[in-house]
């Protein structure tokens, strides 16, 4: 998702809309209905009650920050992250501003493999305690 307030302009050439009715029409792309919340502040407090992972990007490109928003304010999120190796780091968090977030993703490739092997990790731990 990006915020809108950085999008500048939206340029679609003929060529673009022809490209799209065609993978639309061969299943490449297929439309789908948003059951999220587009407001900021609904679509924070939407994914703070799913306990839903994400990554934020803020005018930092080279960085983004992947974990659960544990709270909201007015003008900021606090988010509990994961780190890159797949671990809670339930010691810290990060507070974003909301006017200051450009891209929020979640539910892709690299936020999933992020939770599914923490899960490895925490069931292998289980294992070898006994639980």
């Amino acid at each position: 998702m990006l915020n809108k307030r950085y999008i500048l302009s939206i340029n679609q050439s003929e060529d673009d809309v022809f490209t799209e009715k065609i993978l639309v029409a061969s299943g490449k792309i297929c439309s789908q209905e948003i059951d999220y919340p587009l407001s900021m502040n609904s679509l924070f407090d939407y994914f703070m009650k799913q306990s839903t992972v994400i990554s934020i990007q803020t005018n930092q490109e080279e960085k983004v920050n992947i974990g659960c928003i544990d709270k909201l304010s007015d003008k900021s999120i606090f988010l509990t992250p994961i780190t890159p190796k797949g671990i809670w780091d339930e010691n810290c968090y990060y507070t974003f501003r909301k006017e200051f977030i450009r891209i929020i993703e979640f539910d892709n490739d690299y936020i999933n493999s992020l939770i599914a092997y923490n899960k490895y990790i925490y069931d292998k731990e289980n294992i070898k305690r006994g639980f």
